[in-house]
């Protein structure tokens, strides 16, 4: 009997998605155009939570543009933090291919301009824009009253991560201003993160998975 050739694996959701739309613009449209259209589509597909494989970096890689106008780039971190802020399988796999672990806070907010700006993520994956909930300490009602800070924690932003390091920023409020989220200027206090520092900052959350990890093992 003959044998029966398997049948292609079926592309994700969010791969699909984007081929289609690089396949379906004509090529007598302008790079920046294209451009634009192909930043719109990733956007889109991120923030509806299409699906991604975690492999999909590969495939996703001869997507991006790179000329005078402009460049896209499908594995660009803004989409990472995007990523963060809305949920989905985007950030899964941008960390595959990054090779990196995930920066989880017990208290993260979300960043950016748009409606989900200062919404509350809690335990949450860390990245550029999202913010960090910290507990107030003695400093927060003397010296450092005039930094961003919510009725119970000092408010701090992620400013850029790397496999093995974080930086967090915090800033003044504006003058005039008393929004716990706003951020303008020079950042006022700086933390530079190793993985180790950066578990130090949550002890509770580390003592609550140490002691799951106690109940597994018994």
């Amino acid at each position: 009997m003959k044998a029966i050739p398997a049948a292609p694996a079926k592309p994700s959701a969010g791969l699909a998605f984007l081929t289609a739309a690089r396949d379906g613009m004509p090529s007598t449209l302008g790079d920046r155009v294209r451009i634009q259209a192909m930043g719109e589509a990733m956007h889109l597909a991120v923030r509806c939570k299409f699906r991604f494989d975690k492999d999909d970096a590969g495939a996703l890689k001869p997507f991006g543009i790179r000329t005078s106008v402009g460049v896209f780039r499908p594995m660009d971190e803004n989409y990472y933090s995007a990523a963060c802020v809305h949920g989905g399988t985007y950030a899964r796999m941008w960390e595959a291919w990054a090779d990196m672990k995930p920066w989880i806070a017990p208290r993260a907010i979300a960043g950016g301009y748009g409606s989900t700006r200062g919404d509350d993520l809690g335990e949450n994956r860390v990245a550029p824009g999202v913010g960090v909930l910290l507990p107030l300490t003695e400093a927060d009602a003397g010296a450092d009253a005039g930094l961003s800070q919510t009725r119970d924690a000092q408010v701090w932003w992620c400013t850029s991560i790397e496999k093995n390091e974080i930086v967090l920023c915090r800033y003044r409020f504006p003058e005039g201003r008393r929004y716990p989220f706003d951020r303008d200027g020079q950042p006022a206090r700086r933390m530079k993160l190793s993985r180790a520092q950066w578990a130090a900052l949550f002890p509770v959350q580390k003592k609550q998975d140490e002691q799951a990890a106690e109940a597994v093992a018994a």
